[in-house]
């Protein structure tokens, strides 16, 4: 069974075994973190969200290029899909105008010009060595904040702070569940 026939609006998918040099980065800042947080899970480095547009699934995520939406297999090849995503969905279904609400603030990232958050990894390497959070001060989005954001829109404060959440603190969370 193809990952994608599991998918539904407002999942949120993990893209773990990165194979570039930034992804690689990344997962080992993440797995520090796990380590100072005693969390085990999988080494993830990217988060997207599942949105539906007129009846079709996209991925909508930050990325270099800045917010985009993308239908499933142009983001993601099939075998990407089978092996290196992880799809983690609310235990509590959004209902048919959550899932609007949610498209309809991808949609709106989508169309700001909004390029991707560089600078949060100097602001998470400040944080793991120091446990002082400094913040951001800009507009862009990097991928774990704008999947947090998202799911803030319909449910408010269903991750506290958004611009601190990374893949891990996603695959942890309690109000979410892995569907595969």
């Amino acid at each position: 069974m193809n990952k994608t026939d599991l998918l539904k609006p407002g999942d949120i998918i993990l893209v773990r075994d990165g194979r570039r040099f930034i992804p690689k980065g990344i997962i080992l800042f993440m797995r520090r973190y796990k380590r100072q947080h005693n969390i085990n899970c999988l080494d993830y480095y990217h988060a997207g969200t599942i949105i539906e547009i007129e009846g079709v699934l996209h991925v909508a995520e930050a990325n270099k290029p800045g917010y985009q939406i993308q239908p499933l297999l142009t983001a993601y090849s099939q075998e990407t899909w089978n092996n290196r995503i992880d799809i983690f969905r609310p235990h509590i279904e959004y209902s048919a105008s959550e899932v609007k609400q949610l498209t309809r603030a991808a949609i709106n990232y989508s169309l700001i010009v909004t390029r991707y958050d560089n600078m949060n990894l100097v602001w998470w390497l400040w944080f793991l060595y120091t446990g002082l959070w400094i913040g951001k001060d800009n507009d862009r989005l990097y991928c774990s904040e704008a999947a947090a954001e998202i799911a803030n829109i319909p449910r408010p404060r269903m991750f506290a702070n958004p611009q601190r959440t990374n893949p891990v603190d996603i695959a942890i969370h309690t109000g979410l569940r892995k569907v595969a």
